[in-house]
Formats: structure tokens, sequence, C-alpha cells
């Protein structure tokens, strides 16, 4: 089949639109949307709906809304085809031409034999080859066999095919008798060699045989030297001499063994050495002091001497790091310690030190004390609470208290003051005693001692509206606080002072 002429994408002429066929009914698939191209189409997305939105529709069970499903009547038809050329010939082919038939010619020298044996004169068909072959690289004749083919039938022999028939005889016959002649000779030479074989095994059969006789009289003359006498019977003595002169006329007989039991003893008796004879412990003699032996005694080897290091390498050697039980030990030592102190330490310190007991405090005003009760006033409350704010303003910081006190007879108790940390609390009582004088005009101002450490108590006389007043003041390391006492003497004063410091005020870690 000839080659398929190349495919022109071309139009032809007349054609109007390449990829339809002009009698076909279908439309034309040009004017279709860009986005059909032989797939499905892409539904549109929808907004993005926040993870809330998604979690409370699964949670409430709400379904979603249903798309629009699309209308099938409305869906155009898809051409896979569309984008596609189609091939058009410019010509018509043309019908193959037939050929001619073929001619088969038979080999040279048998077609006319063949017609004449079968009396036929059919004529075969003709070949394609005319043409006589070329020659081949093997022209030379092959080499003879043994085995000669036979003439064709119907044919004679050629002089020159019967001179190389009787040639190749003639060689294989010389060559199978070059091949009995190399046959014999190593015939010859195998017999030769098994000769001299068999020779050189006579030869030391001979020499082993008389190894063995010289090792048999060797043992005879030693068994004769180690027993002088002779014992035993005259039959015997007979019989051992008609023996070795047996053997010795024989020469390669092997000595007689004698039977189990019968061997001679040793020459030197049992052949085992003495035994020391068994003594008591309280027999035993005592070993002979042996004397000293003078020996060099061993010099110790000198140390080796390490070459000195350059310079360039000298270095400060690190310090040896202690060991892991060591620090170890440390540190339990230091926790141990530490824990004794905590646990031991914080109440002998709540009572040697008076700082642990002062600071920090809360203060809480009692409902009643001693023949005292506490007045909810407006103004009585207002009054104590302006007086702790004029306190807080001197520079005082911390939590403010204030309260009245009174009973049924017109004695009054005003209490106020400030709870906070304090470093000098017997310079705090005088300024605070100072700032009053101005104002109460106090005068014989002395000092009370309340019983504790670290507390500074003071009182003083004065005037307020006419009437006359005690002002006393205490200051600690956690509180400062005035108290102004009507109707009262100043030791009266200060005593009741001290007790309700001691009703008020409240440490907060340690009670």
């Amino acid at each position: 089949m000839a080659d398929q002429p190349p495919v022109d994408p071309t139009p032809a002429a007349g054609v109007s639109e390449p990829s339809r066929i002009a009698e076909s009914a279908d439309p034309a698939t040009l004017d279709l949307p860009s986005r059909w191209s032989g797939a499905a189409a892409v539904p549109e997305t929808g907004p993005r709906r926040s993870r809330w939105a998604r979690l409370w529709e699964r949670v409430s069970g709400a379904e979603p809304e249903p798309a629009e499903p699309d209308d099938w009547a409305t869906m155009p038809a898809v051409d896979p085809w569309a984008d596609q050329d189609t091939p058009v010939w410019p010509e018509t082919f043309a019908a193959e031409t037939a050929l001619p038939a073929a001619r088969f010619d038979a080999p040279a020298g048998t077609g006319a034999a063949s017609q004449a044996s079968t009396g036929t004169a059919a004529a075969s068909p003709p070949t394609r080859q005319d043409a006589v072959p070329p020659p081949t690289r093997l022209d030379a004749a092959p080499p003879p066999t043994r085995l000669d083919p036979a003439a064709p039938y119907g044919h004679a022999a050629s002089p020159a095919a019967a001179k190389a028939a009787d040639a190749a005889e003639k060689a294989m016959a010389d060559a199978l008798a070059a091949g009995s002649k190399v046959l014999d000779a190593a015939k010859a030479a195998a017999v030769v060699a098994a000769a001299k074989a068999a020779e050189q095994a006579a030869k030391a059969g001979q020499v082993a045989k008389a190894g063995q006789a010289a090792i048999a009289n060797q043992a005879a003359k030693v068994s004769q030297t180690n027993s002088p006498g002779q014992t035993g019977s005259p039959g015997q003595n007979g019989n051992a001499g008609q023996a070795g002169s047996a053997g010795q006329t024989r020469g390669t007989a092997r000595p007689a063994i004698p039977a189990p039991g019968t061997y001679p003893p040793p020459a030197g008796g049992t052949g085992l050495p003495p035994m020391r004879p068994k003594l008591r412990p309280w027999r035993r003699a005592k070993a002979p002091a042996q004397p000293p032996q003078t020996r060099i005694p061993v010099q110790p080897r000198p140390a080796p001497v390490r070459p000195a290091p350059p310079p360039w390498a000298a270095r400060p050697v690190p310090p040896r790091r202690r060991g892991r039980v060591r620090r170890w030990l440390r540190r339990m030592t230091l926790l141990t310690v530490l824990g004794l102190v905590l646990c031991c330490g914080g109440p002998l310190a709540y009572w040697q030190f008076p700082v642990a007991r002062q600071h920090p405090v809360s203060a809480v005003l009692p409902d009643s004390f001693a023949d005292l009760d506490l007045r909810d006033t407006a103004a009585g409350q207002r009054a104590a609470e302006r007086l702790a704010e004029q306190l807080q303003e001197a520079g005082s910081a911390g939590d403010a208290f204030a309260g009245t006190y009174a009973d049924g007879r017109g004695k009054r108790v005003t209490v106020f003051g400030v709870t906070g940390w304090r470093l000098t609390p017997g310079s705090d009582v005088d300024t605070q005693l100072d700032r009053l004088t101005s104002e109460l005009k106090l005068k014989d101002v002395q000092s009370y001692d309340v019983g504790e450490f670290g507390v500074h108590e003071r009182c003083g006389v004065g005037r307020l509206n006419n009437s006359s007043v005690v002002a006393c003041a205490w200051a600690d390391h956690g509180s400062l606080a005035t108290v102004l006492l009507t109707r009262r003497s100043i030791e009266e004063s200060a005593e009741l002072v001290a007790g309700l410091r001691s009703v008020v005020l409240t440490p907060k870690y340690w009670s």
C-alpha cells in the first residue's frame, strides 16, 4: 500500500465550517458558551459561612437550604469535537493499480529434469528477481567427509567428485594409522611405568621388614638385660631357649609378650619414692631454721621524668571538681538547716522580736470596752473620721480607723489612728503630740510604760472647748493612734489607753 498523503488542516473550498458537515442537521456549537468543553458544569460557590454558624447548624439540627437544581431542558448539548477541525482531502485518491503476477523460477538443472520425468510442461509463475544472485563469500568446496552423498537420481558422479572421495578415504586411513601408533606408544609407556612402580614397592617392603627385624632384636636384648636371673621350671627355660633360637633363626619374629601379672619388678624396687613416716602433732619436729639469704634489696624504680612543656603550651590547670557526693551532702545540709529555721525560728522570732508581733496588724474597734459603749452617731462618726484623715494627711500611710465611746455619766473616749509600717515609733509619738499641743495647749506630757518592748505611749493634759481633756498617743512598728478622754485623770487615762490598744490591734499572721 502506498504511503498516505500528509494531512492539510486548511479547510477545502466551499466548506463554510471546518468542524461541521454541510448536510448535517445538528446545530452548530460555535455559538455555545465557552465554558462547555466536554466536562460537567461547575456549580457556583455560595458565600462563605462562619464557623459559629456551621457549628450552630450542626448542633441545632437545622437542614441547610437546598441548592436550586439545574433544569435539564436548559442545558445545551455538548459537542466533544467543537474545537477540532475536520480534515478534508484536497483531491480524491486514485484507485490502486494492479501489480503483475509474481514469477517463481525453479533452481537451475532441476526444472528440465523434473518436467522430463513427469512429462508435464506446466509453466511456473515468474518472479520479480530475474537477475543472477551475487556470489557468496564461501566459494570453496566443503571438506570431504566419510559419508559421501549419493548422486542424484538419474545423474552419474563426475570424475572430480570420484577423485575427491578417494583422496578423503586415503587421508582418513592415514589418520587412523597415526592414531593407532600413538595409542600403542602410550600403552607401552604405561606398562614400563607400572613395572618401575612395582619394583620400587618391593624394595620399600624389604626395607620395612629389615627395620622390623632390627627393632625385634633390640627389644629382645633389652628384656634379657632387665631380667638377670631366670625363674621358672626347666621346661619353661627350655621352651624359652627354643623360642629364642627360633627367633634368632627367623630374625623377623617379634619377642613374646609375657602374660599379665608376670612382669618382672623394676631394678630399683617399686619405682615409687619412699613414704615419709606419719608423725603425731606433738611429735612433729620444727623445721630447721634456714640461714638468711643475702640478696640485693630491690631498688625502687625512679619516677619517669616528663619533659617540660613548651612555653606556648603552658596554661593554668583548671581546679579539680569536687565529687557529686560532697555537693549533694552540702545541699541536703543547707536545706535541713533552712527548714529548721523556718519551722522553729518563726515562733521564736515572734516572741523575741517585737516587730514580728507588731507588723502587720489590723485594727477593729470593739462594740464595748470596760464600761464604755461604741456610739454610732453620725456627728461623732464624722468627727472621728475627720481626725483620722488629718492624721493621714500629716504623712501617716496605712488604713485609718476611728470611733467614739461613752457611758451614761458623761465620760467620753474618742480614738482615731492608722496602721502601717513604722521604723521609729518613738519619734512618731513626739511628732503627733507636738502637732496637738498648739490646738489643745497640752502640758505635763509624760511617758508611760505599756509593758511591751517597742511600744511608746505618752499622755498630757489640755483643754478643748473650755473643757479639760487628756490627750494620749501610742505608736509601735505597725500602728499610730491618738485618744482623747474626758473626766478622767492622766494615770487612769494612760492605763485605759494601754488596754484599748491591746483590744483594737490584732496581728494578721500571728494570733
